[in-house]
């Protein structure tokens, strides 16, 4: 008589095959955004923290935020008529930014002006990486001053009239040790701000942002450049 040959399959393959799959089907497709929350409201001489809100409940990430301190991004749900807000701690709440929030996209709240009116600035963030030897940099307009502001990368101006509440685009520059960053108003050197030797690390994102007031000479608000690591 011909003999069949019969193939056994251990019980523990099997398991493994079925334990598999389930774990696939079981997986669930991503729900949020990327927030981060930023300080950049002046408040004269002394320093003000704050604390970042969503639809009404305080982000543990985002609280104590001190005056020019950021929260790196906050993972929130995404949708539409997300209220965003910022809170003095201890005290009454900022302007409130209602947003929509797109599943998997990266945002910044910054609170900006001052600390007797300080209106609430929402950017979307492009974090795709630069080119190779590359770094990508970007410049915000948080002061009272409400001046117009040139924006340069060393000797080289990279965007103009840059006003009050406004953002410029991400812009590739090639990475540098030591490269001098600045924001100012020809006809009024008063306003100027920089950075006398920032990194720029090939392959990061940075925001730089421009806060304070002129009129403060002394503490917390001086006319400041920050840099923001975004990525």
């Amino acid at each position: 008589m011909k003999k069949q040959s019969l193939f056994i399959v251990p019980v523990a393959a099997i398991a493994a095959v079925f334990s598999g799959c389930s774990k696939s089907s079981s997986s669930a497709p991503p729900t949020t955004a990327n927030v981060m929350f930023v300080n950049g409201c002046a408040a004269g001489a002394t320093a003000i923290t704050l604390s970042a809100d969503n639809n009404g409940v305080a982000l543990p990430g985002a609280s104590s935020l001190n005056f020019l301190a950021y929260s790196g991004y906050q993972s929130i749900t995404a949708g539409s008529g997300i209220a965003l807000s910022f809170q003095i701690k201890g005290l009454s709440g900022l302007d409130t930014g209602v947003e929509t929030l797109a599943i998997g996209s990266n945002y910044s709240a910054f609170a900006g002006g001052s600390i007797t009116s300080a209106p609430f600035v929402f950017t979307s963030d492009d974090l795709t990486a630069p080119s190779s030897g590359n770094a990508k940099v970007r410049f915000i307009n948080l002061s009272p001053d409400n001046q117009a502001m040139d924006c340069y990368l060393g000797a080289v101006k990279v965007d103009s009239g840059v006003a009050y509440l406004s953002c410029t685009p991400f812009i590739e520059t090639p990475a540098a040790s030591s490269e001098k960053i600045e924001m100012l108003e020809h006809a009024y050197p008063q306003f100027s701000a920089l950075i006398s030797a920032q990194t720029l690390s090939a392959g990061r994102i940075y925001t730089f942002m421009y806060t304070g007031e002129s009129a403060v000479t002394t503490g917390a608000s001086v006319l400041t450049l920050t840099a923001i690591t975004n990525k």
